[in-house]
């Protein structure tokens, strides 16, 4: 894990094996060289779905709309505020 790793980043060591399977779990921690390809990651549960290239925009946005009309904002104001505490960190160490 990196030295900015969040509170939610060091969940991710127990939930992913979980998910995934241990060995496939292993292989993504071990091994910064091999990373899964989109149907890898579809095969082994990582991923719910692939788009093409072409639907890549819409279906952002189509899950975007899907997580405001759905998520508790609790739930969105915690992600929210992990992702820029991590954005901020990343640029604070890069000067």
């Amino acid at each position: 894990m990196s030295g900015g790793a969040s509170i939610a980043e060091y969940g991710i060591a127990w939930l992913l094996p979980r998910v995934v399977g241990h060995e496939s779990g292993d292989r993504f921690f071990s091994s910064r060289e091999e990373w899964f390809d989109a149907e890898e990651a579809l095969r082994i549960g990582l991923l719910d779905y692939v788009v093409n290239d072409t639907d890549v925009v819409s279906s952002a946005i189509d899950y975007a709309n899907e997580l405001a009309d759905s998520a508790h904002p609790h739930s969105m104001a915690t992600m929210q505020g992990s992702a820029t505490s991590l954005r901020e960190f990343e640029f604070t160490k890069r000067r």
